[in-house]
């Protein structure tokens, strides 16, 4: 073979053999086709998990080294973690903020080897974010609004963050724990209900508790269908009205339950106010209180509750709602009743007297309760200014009853003092 022969053979030789070489090398150079490879662990679908800083686990292997890694969350991008010194592939922290709680969400991982390829995980989804790993708050508020004889309408309110729904639950007749049934369950959005299957000759007694994926909340305070709330085996304060007698004074009544209470606590509020302070203690047996403590103004509206005390235990009445009146009206006093039979009158009768100390009212009225009666009925409407009045009863022989009082524009004043006188 010729010298040039050789030589061209020569090169052609060596050129395969480097180019052969070149070949067999990965990843370090362009020709580098092969992605990595992943599998992502935690936070697994379904997964519930606590805003803050949450480490990805996750494994990437590539022959020639992993370069980074990228998080997207709902489909968006977040951020890229680049490989640090002494690592194998890039530590990934995901900085949960608090926009996502109370949502559910879904991310994955785009990890890149040093070549730029890149391989997508799989997508983790449905994964609830907490503020924290707490069953919900006991829901508050609880009311009864009675609407027929037959119907009531129960209403409760909830700050939890998250929450799946409520379980209703309902006994009859006492607020002991184990009356308790489930009555009904309803869903997160819901914040009263119905209930149409009660009789108007029965107590009945509700609780509500909240729950999600992570568990069930305490129970909310027991209220019953008279609208007061109470403990096992402590029937509150019920049939609890006020009447407002002027601007500064509300007069309560209610009805006691109880038999072995050893005081009770009055308390108000204003209607846009949301603390109740009290303004008054009775002793046992109490069915009343006056309210003159300071704090009263006119025309207003004052809300009002009825605490009662054992010595182990505690209920609460419904609340009532009491307007005061935009003047004040003082009642009449000194109200006092004689027989009047002179020749200065055509027949005898009984003459009543009082003093007149208003200058509010607009008229004057007496009321009249005959022997054996229990009820009182209007005897007349007198003028403004009015101090006496002279009445005939038609049956003689028997004992009456009279009181008075004033009025205008619909308020009235506090009676005056009861008197009675046998008509012969």
């Amino acid at each position: 073979m010729k010298p040039i022969k050789k030589y061209i053979v020569r090169i052609l030789f060596t050129a395969l053999i480097a180019l052969n070489i070149t070949g067999c090398i990965d990843s370090s150079s362009s020709s580098d086709l092969l992605p990595p490879s992943v599998s992502l662990y935690s936070p697994a679908t379904n997964d519930t998990i606590i805003y803050g800083k949450k480490e990805i686990i996750y494994d990437a292997y590539d022959d020639q080294g992993i370069a980074k890694v990228d998080l997207y969350v709902n489909n968006s991008f977040v951020s890229s973690f680049a490989l640090e010194s002494g690592q194998t592939r890039p530590k990934v922290e995901w900085n949960i903020d608090t926009t996502l709680i109370g949502t559910k969400v879904s991310y994955y991982i785009l990890v890149y080897d040093l070549g730029g390829n890149s391989v997508k995980s799989d997508v983790k989804s449905n994964i609830t974010v907490l503020l924290s790993k707490d069953p919900p708050y006991k829901p508050y508020g609880l009311t009864v609004r009675k609407l027929t004889d037959n119907l009531i309408n129960l209403s409760w309110r909830d700050s939890s963050k998250l929450i799946d729904g409520y379980e209703i639950y309902r006994a009859i007749g006492t607020a002991d724990p184990n009356a308790f049934e489930q009555f009904q369950v309803v869903g997160a959005s819901i914040r009263n209900i119905n209930d149409a299957t009660i009789s108007s000759d029965l107590i009945y007694y509700y609780k509500i508790r909240g729950f999600n994926s992570i568990g069930k909340s305490s129970f909310s305070t027991v209220i019953n269908s008279l609208g007061s709330t109470g403990t096992s085996g402590l029937l509150p304060p019920s049939n609890l009205t006020g009447t407002a007698y002027g601007t500064k004074e509300v007069y309560l009544t209610w009805k006691n339950n109880t038999t072995n209470e050893n005081y009770f606590i009055i308390e108000r509020r204003t209607s846009t106010g949301s603390s109740f302070a009290s303004v008054g203690t009775k002793g046992p047996g109490a069915t009343n209180h006056t309210d003159t403590s300071p704090g009263l103004f006119g025309d207003a509206d004052f809300v009002y509750r009825i605490k009662v005390f054992t010595s182990s235990d505690s209920a609460v009445s419904q609340e009532v709602t009491v307007r005061t009146m935009p003047f004040d009206l003082n009642p009449p006093s000194n109200l006092a009743a004689s027989i009047v039979d002179t020749p200065a009158v055509a027949q005898k009768l009984v003459r009543l007297t009082w003093n007149d100390n208003s200058n509010q009212e607009t008229q004057n009225i007496v009321e009249i309760q005959e022997q054996g009666s229990t009820t009182w009925s209007e005897l007349v409407t007198l003028p403004q200014d009015t101090k006496t009045y002279d009445h005939v009863p038609s049956v003689r022989g028997r004992t009456y009853s009279y009181r008075v009082r004033n009025s205008n524009q619909g308020y009235y004043s506090k009676y005056s003092n009861t008197v009675s006188i046998f008509f012969p």
